[in-house]
């Protein structure tokens, strides 16, 4: 069985003050940039568009975003007394309780060391699966462990990450033996990056850095890898240092837009 891993990395640094230049850029009140919508579009399908995403903020706290496509779904953001978040509830038009749940634990410096995951694989939410994070001194995630809950306990999947001013420069992927699979390098712009301290994009580890990625390399080591390129690339257009459209080689963009003043 063949192993499938197309990166299509979109990341940006948030962690920048606002100069004359960016006005226009709002901010919640966690750092990260106020979305209005993201559009995915593949140039060989019909319609010319795959889905839409709307996010959807209370003041400048993200609270829901939908997510258009054949079937209609929405992740709604809970957060505590102190507004961090908690849970993330995802349910689709067609059912009236949550079709998923992830649950956010965090360790004594705020950081999120476990996402434990639900879903309704029976008749209510159940556990099947939970990822731990480990850190380094600066704060950056250097390992991510993927464990399967469901049935019998497996470790499923290792990643540990490389980090260069503010980018993962490096990650690679371990199976549950520990075997090394495959390294993936990555080159950046220095653009900001719209889906950093996003809540939305929480979950993968190459949406927190810095900068926008526009390479990403692959060192099969396991001789599985079947990849549609490599190295790709990403090509990007910009307003006030944020993306409005990314174009992929393989004839599919992303067309970003921001909430206006």
């Amino acid at each position: 069985m063949k192993i499938i891993k197309l990166v299509i990395v979109l990341s940006l640094s948030i962690l920048v003050s606002c100069n004359k230049e960016d006005e226009s850029i709002l901010l919640t009140q966690n750092g990260s940039v106020k979305l209005e919508s993201i559009e995915y579009r593949n140039g060989l399908s019909i319609s010319g568009q795959l889905t839409t995403e709307l996010f959807n903020y209370d003041n400048d706290r993200l609270i829901n975003v939908e997510h258009i496509y054949y079937t209609n779904t929405s992740k709604e953001f809970i957060y505590d007394s102190n507004n961090r978040l908690l849970e993330i509830l995802t349910t689709n038009e067609n059912e009236i309780l949550p079709i998923s749940k992830d649950s956010l634990v965090y360790n004594s410096k705020g950081e999120i060391i476990r996402i434990i995951k639900f879903d309704s694989y029976t008749t209510s939410l159940e556990i099947f699966a939970e990822i731990e994070f480990e850190y380094d001194n600066e704060g950056q995630i250097i390992k991510n462990t993927y464990t399967s809950l469901r049935n019998q306990i497996q470790i499923y999947t290792i990643t540990e990450y490389e980090w260069e001013n503010g980018n993962i420069v490096k990650s690679s992927d371990y199976d549950s033996n520990n075997t090394l699979l495959v390294d993936w390098f990555y080159e950046y712009d220095n653009k900001l990056n719209y889906k950093k301290n996003n809540p939305y994009f929480l979950e993968n580890i190459l949406d927190w850095t810095a900068n926008n990625p526009i390479k990403s390399t692959a060192e099969d080591h396991s001789g599985l890898l079947d990849l549609i390129c490599n190295p790709c690339t990403a090509h990007y257009d910009y307003k006030s240092d944020l993306p409005t459209k990314i174009k992929y080689e393989w004839n599919y963009e992303i067309i970003v837009k921001y909430a206006e003043k």
